[in-house]
This record gives structure tokens, sequence and C-alpha cells, in this order.
């Protein structure tokens, strides 16, 4: 079979970058950069870039091991075709680098040149033996594939005012618009008159009993708008009842106090999170995102990951749960990286960062990175099986709790 092209774009350059510039499904477009060592890790982390698989939040940039990553994202992406923008700008060693790497792993790559070469990258190409297309079939071949679009956003929260509790209501209407005026006061009263339902049944309250109610009524979303509305209410009703809740939202979005808190992210939400390069820090996310906490991630064994990254078993609750499909890539990726590292190790998450020990610790840090990078909230706090005093809730969960008198 015939993986390998080449395509003049001297006489027609504008047409064909026109649709290049078209992201299609099973494609990807590298551009080309003039001077790339021949035996360096730039045009690998080139197509990295093109794969949108380039955020690297431990690494100044993902160099190392780039061709490797190539390839477990490309299986995991379904690539079928690469296509080389600018391609007299490889040298001789890169074309037969890139032609027999790529190929080999079944994959089809189409070198464009804008500008005829007579040098030693024809003798390359020869050798190669590139098969010549004409533009026309160029972009026929192209547009066989269908546009990818891009993902969809879903209607968001409304910003809400980040004020005390006690004056949520009246600003939030002297402030926003009366459609999300209404709709942060809809979420402030179920806030509101949950904390009340269970105020009624109680005699005391503190910090792990008000982080039981906030989880059961805020487990749905990860909007911070949305949880601000209903942690307010939350506090006014405590309030009311002599008691002074303290919450620090940002800090309460972040938890990872329980190991069944799934965060309900948006598809551009996920876009950003499996934007990173490497597979085993892209895994961490999406283990963090549908539900683990830290201490379970690092134990979740190979078996219990799907080989396609559709379901994660539990094996500390007995059930599996189902990965949004625009996670699933990543789980699949983390599988090859695997197989390609040889690691033998029962556990699912491993790498070869030998002065970056998987623990706990290592996990939490990654999430908060994450976390700070992309504006994703991500659940970073490790769990315990320790009590945790009143300061720890402060610290940990953002929660403190004193009686009024």
């Amino acid at each position: 079979m015939t993986t390998l092209y080449q395509v003049a774009a001297i006489d027609d350059h504008t047409t064909v970058h026109t649709e290049l510039r078209t992201k299609r499904a099973g494609w990807v477009v590298a551009d080309v950069r003039p001077n790339l060592k021949d035996h360096g890790q730039g045009i690998w982390a080139d197509v990295l870039t093109a794969l949108a698989h380039h955020r690297s939040p431990t690494h100044a940039r993902a160099i190392a091991h780039a061709e490797l990553l190539v390839w477990c994202w490309l299986a995991a992406d379904g690539i079928t075709d690469v296509a080389f923008t600018s391609s007299q700008d490889l040298s001789p060693a890169l074309l037969n680098r890139t032609a027999h790497h790529l190929s080999a792993f079944g994959t089809r790559v189409w070198y464009v040149f804008d500008t005829g070469t007579h040098d030693e990258r024809d003798i390359a190409a020869t050798e190669l033996q590139l098969t010549a297309v004409t533009t026309t079939e160029f972009i026929t071949r192209r547009q066989q594939h269908p546009e990818r679009t891009p993902p969809r956003s879903t209607d968001r929260f409304p910003t809400v005012p980040s004020v005390h509790h006690l004056g949520f209501v009246q600003i939030a209407r002297a402030l926003m618009p009366p459609a999300d005026a209404n709709a942060a006061i809809d979420q402030f009263t179920r806030g509101r008159d949950q904390m009340r339902r269970h105020l009624a049944d109680a005699d005391a309250l503190d910090e792990h009993t008000v982080a039981a109610v906030l989880h059961d009524i805020t487990v749905h979303t990860n909007d911070i708008n949305e949880l601000t509305a209903i942690v307010r209410g939350a506090q006014t009703a405590a309030f009311a009842a002599g008691w002074n809740v303290h919450v620090d939202i940002d800090q309460w979005a972040a938890r990872g106090r329980t190991t069944d808190i799934q965060a309900t992210l948006t598809a551009d939400e996920w876009a950003r999170i499996t934007e990173l390069a490497r597979p085993y820090e892209a895994a961490v996310c999406v283990l963090s995102a549908v539900g683990f906490s830290c201490s379970a991630i690092i134990d979740i064994d190979t078996g219990d990951v799907a080989t396609d990254g559709a379901t994660v078993h539990d094996r500390t609750r007995h059930r599996t749960i189902s990965v949004p499909e625009p996670a699933r890539g990543a789980l699949a990726a983390h599988h090859l990286y695997r197989v390609l590292q040889h690691h033998t190790s029962d556990r699912y998450i491993v790498h070869t960062d030998i002065d970056q020990p998987i623990t706990t610790r290592w996990a939490g840090r990654l999430l908060r990175t994450v976390t700070r990078d992309t504006g994703v909230a991500l659940r970073a706090w490790n769990a315990t099986r320790e009590a945790t005093p009143g300061t720890g809730w402060r610290h940990r969960s953002g929660i403190a709790v004193e009686r009024l008198t």
C-alpha cells in the first residue's frame, strides 16, 4: 500500500494552503520550521502541536520523547494522514526519519513542497519512492474526509458577584441582567432550602456535616459561579440558625475528600485537559474528573481501564464508570505509552521520570498545576483516613464553622 506522497504546490500554493487550514477528521497538518536539527525532537514536537497535544505542565516544552508521544496520540486520536507543509525545509535526514517512522505506523504521509529542490532532498525523495500527486488529486483526497467541528460549548452559568452571603441576593439583582439574576437566585434558594431542611433535624453543626451537605447539593456541577450561588444560600440558612459558616469557594471546588466526585465538564473543558502532551498526565486528569481521588488514581490497575478508554472499573465501590467520549483518547493513549515504554507494572499510571515518583502528592501537584494553567477545576487533594481537625477543614476544603453567640 502506498503511504508516502509528494505534492508540488508551486503553481497552486494559495489553493492548497487554504485547504490545509481546514481541519478534517483523521488528518493532522504540521508546519515545518527551517533549521531543525537532524537528530533532534523538534519536528516531533511540532507534530504534537499539530495534534493539539502541546501542553506540558511539568516541563518547559514536551520535547523529550516527543516521537514516542506522537505515536501514542496518532493511534488514540485515529489519525490516518499526516501532512507536512513547506517540506522543502526538511533536511534529507528528517525526510527519511519522518517517512520511515510514520509509514511504519501505518500512517499516510504527505509532503507538500512550496518550492522546487535540487539537492540531496531530491535524492532522498527518489530513494523513498514518494508518489507524486497533483494538487487537484491531493485536495480531492482531503475533501473525502469530513471537516472537524470544534467542541461545542454548552451554555454556562452566568457570572455572579463574589460577595458576602447576606448581601448576595440584593447585589445580584442590582448588578446582573434580570434573567441571569433569577437563575443565580434560584440556585441560592435551592442551597438555602437544602441546608434549612438539614438543620431542622440537627442539634449541632460541624465542618464534616457542612462538607457532606454541600457535597450533596453541589456534586452535579463544576461551574464556579453556580457553586457560589448554591453555597451562599446554604451559608445564609446556617447563619439564620445561629451558625457562621465560612466557605472558600475556590478551595471547595477543588476538593477531593470523597472518591465519587465526578466533574461535569463541557466539551471545550475536556479538550483543554486532553491537550496535555504526556499521556500519563492527561490520564490522571481524566481519572480525577470522572471521580477518583489522588490516592485512588495511583492504585488503579491496568486491567481496570478499558483499552479504548471507554470505561474504568472502581474496585473499591464495585462499579464501572463510563468515561465521556472526548476523554477516552487520553486513557487509550496511556495504554499504548505503557507498551512502548515496556512497563510491566500492574499499576495503570506509570512514567519514566525517576525524579518524580508516582505518589498522591505527585498526582495532587499535577492536578493543581493543570487547574492553574487551563482554568478547569480538578480535585487535587488526596484522600486520607485520618480525622481532620478544624484547621484542616479550612486549609484543605475551605470550610470553617463557628457558633454565633
